[in-house]
């Protein structure tokens, strides 16, 4: 009887070499394809930063009249306001109104006189002392008109309007407080367009441009994850300055928000990462700086 361990280790060694010849194949074809498949792939290289989303137009509202008292309060922080809305009053401590009642009477009085003297006949001498009456008059009429044009506007400020359309960032009065003259108000701004600042270490700054684009994350509405906006940058600073806040040499620039607008609030945080540019896959394993 033949000794089967004589038999198999052929048989054992002939599929060993036929496994190693079919993947020797298989590299040689999948390798290329692979290869040019990978070829067509581009990957998006980005520089990430921290923004603060921001309105175009926010400003900071303060009291034009000395020292007075907040009548009424009419809005509170975060409600959306129309241009022209009465936002703020305060009290007329100083009797405006009715001193601009008793002007307006005034400047009606003089006028009359100043008519009925046009209309009169004099002979030589008396037209010489008509005309110089007349001249008071006019003098007269000319103080008073002023004084109620000034009189109107101090009025006028005893209402504060909302300057466009917008929200209410915050209130920082209430009823019956005291102010002066550049005591803040409220703070207002659009909301119909936004734009994120954000601040570009020197060591970053050759990897952006203007014009480049960005993806916007915001966690706002959902902690576990971020929801992608879209934007441009509009505006990259040529002077370095200090950061604010922690010193470092940086430059600011400024990313136009494209879409999602209804979903952000002003002064939220937001990431920012700024696609600098394109490249292959090797490119991107192989990073290098470029340069401008």
């Amino acid at each position: 009887m033949s000794d089967p361990a004589a038999v198999d280790p052929p048989k054992q060694l002939d599929f060993a070499e036929r496994y190693i010849r079919m993947t020797k194949i298989l590299a040689v074809i999948l390798v290329p394809i692979v290869i040019i498949l990978f070829s067509f792939v581009s990957f998006e290289r980005k520089v990430v930063l921290d923004g603060e989303v921001l309105s175009p137009k926010q400003i900071l509202v303060r009291s034009a009249i000395k020292d007075t008292l907040v009548k009424k309060v009419f809005v509170e922080s975060g409600d959306r306001v129309t241009q022209g809305q009465v936002i703020t009053e305060f009290q007329d401590v100083a009797g405006w109104a009715n001193q601009l009642s008793v002007a307006d009477l005034d400047v009606g009085v003089q006028l009359a006189a100043l008519a009925s003297y046009s209309n009169m006949n004099y002979d030589s001498l008396d037209k010489v002392m008509q005309k110089a009456e007349m001249e008071r008059l006019r003098l007269a009429v000319a103080q008073t008109q002023y004084r109620l044009a000034d009189l109107k506007e101090k009025v006028r400020l005893l209402r504060s309007e909302a300057p466009f359309d917008g929200e209410i960032v915050k209130v920082q009065v209430q009823d019956f407080d005291r102010v002066d003259v550049g005591t803040p108000i409220y703070e207002v701004a659009r909301t119909d367009e936004f734009y994120v600042k954000a601040w570009i270490p020197e060591k970053l700054y050759s990897l952006v441009a203007k014009g480049n684009k960005v993806y916007l994350k915001s966690n706002l509405w959902n902690y576990l994850w971020y929801q992608i906006f879209h934007g441009e940058i509009t505006y990259l600073s040529q002077f370095a300055q200090r950061h604010p806040v922690s010193g470092e040499i940086v430059f600011e620039t400024h990313i136009k928000v494209l879409d999602g607008i209804d979903l952000m609030r002003v002064n939220t945080s937001v990431k920012c990462e700024i696609v600098r540019d394109r490249v292959g896959l090797l490119g991107y394993v192989f990073q290098t700086r470029p340069q401008r």
